[in-house]
């Protein structure tokens, strides 16, 4: 297995498909602060973290979407995957090579795009005090599990189609669905969604709304209260880990009985 993953870990280094993806997740994310009105002079880090964590809410499902569908579906149109069968490979060590350099790249990519920007703007221009540090990293951990889900679930959809474009396409119009049938279900009915989705559980976890006034150095401010609930850290690693796990046990059924395109 793990010459596999070294294979595919060369493959995915020079896809240039994967570093157009972080390049413009990565530039979206400096400048979208500012296109709210933000100055330079005004931003600091905890205010920063606070501005974009909804757009990583975005960001991150269509990241890792790109990322999963490249590794588990690109050698299905080149015939590798025949290859690595043919030189005594399983289907277990090829299935679960490429879900681990999924994982690894899914998670280690958001990871860096969210820290990278927080950590130069934080050397800059300072913490700040519009969101506790420790709360934030807390909320940091817990996002790392509904994105190991969704990997899962573009693992799985792979897999199904066997072919990385039209995953992508698929998964893209997936994510879009979900999103309008959550937010129909929750204007008609009242419904609310927090782990019953990856992609609700990961806006739960990323989306702050409520704040309070302080007086610091001689001006009011706005402080998030990013203080995280117990019962949804709780469910939110439960729940992602039992789903992720059906998915990637359905995913590797799928393999194992298909015939090699």
């Amino acid at each position: 297995m793990w010459n596999i993953i070294k294979a595919q870990n060369y493959q995915i280094k020079r896809d240039n498909v994967v570093w157009y993806g972080y390049v413009f997740a990565f530039i979206l994310l400096l400048l979208l602060p500012f296109s709210s009105g933000v100055t330079w002079k005004e931003l600091d880090g905890s205010g920063y973290a606070v501005m974009t964590m909804g757009e990583l809410t975005f960001l991150a499902p269509l990241l890792t979407l790109v990322l999963t569908t490249r590794i588990c579906g690109r050698d299905y149109s080149d015939k590798t995957i025949n290859y690595e069968v043919l030189a005594g490979h399983s289907r277990k060590e090829i299935y679960f090579a490429r879900v681990i350099l999924s994982l690894c790249w899914s998670v280690t990519g958001i990871v860096i795009l969210a820290l990278l920007p927080i950590l130069v703007i934080t050397i800059l221009k300072g913490w700040g005090h519009t969101a506790d540090a420790v709360n934030l990293s807390v909320r940091g951990f817990f996002v790392l599990f509904p994105i190991l889900r969704i990997v899962c679930v573009w693992v799985l959809l792979t897999f199904l189609v066997k072919n990385a474009g039209k995953a992508m396409v698929l998964g893209y119009m997936f994510y879009e669905v979900i999103m309008v049938v959550a937010l129909v279900l929750q204007e008609s009915f009242q419904m609310t969604f927090t782990i019953q989705f990856a992609f609700s559980n990961l806006a739960a976890l990323m989306e702050l709304k409520n704040f309070m006034l302080e007086y610091v150095d001689g001006s009011d401010i706005f402080v998030m209260e990013t203080a995280l609930k117990p019962s949804l850290a709780v469910q939110t690693a439960a729940v992602s880990l039992v789903a992720g796990a059906i998915c990637l046990a359905l995913g590797y059924l799928e393999f194992r009985r298909s015939d090699m395109p």
